[in-house]
């Protein structure tokens, strides 16, 4: 079952990213419950109840591990990207104040 959580994921990373890719239906289908992108469904010609019923219960059950798991990794990426932000304008705030120190 651990295979199955972390193979959903890895797929669902990478169409995150960008696209479906070389998925099988399945794939498709699974990627798209996990990514809430309803709109992919609707291209597929699948509903939820029909995506649901296609990937079968065992991958369904992993449908929401596998959404908090990408929900962590963004959250992650949010926090990185807000220490590097408050990080650069720091440099910047010093580079300015120094460069206002300096009188010829």
């Amino acid at each position: 079952m651990h295979g199955d959580l972390q193979h959903i994921v890895g797929k669902s990373r990478d169409a995150e990213r960008g696209g479906f890719g070389v998925l099988s239906t399945g794939e498709k289908l699974a990627v798209a419950l996990v990514l809430n992108r309803f709109d992919w469904l609707t291209q597929m010609g699948y509903t939820i109840a029909e995506a649901i019923e296609r990937i079968g219960t065992s991958w369904t059950a992993l449908i929401p591990d596998a959404a908090k798991q990408l929900e962590g990794d963004f959250d992650s990426l949010q926090a990185k990207l807000r220490d590097n932000a408050a990080e650069s304008l720091d440099a910047l705030m010093r580079e300015r104040d120094s460069t206002n120190d300096y009188s010829p």
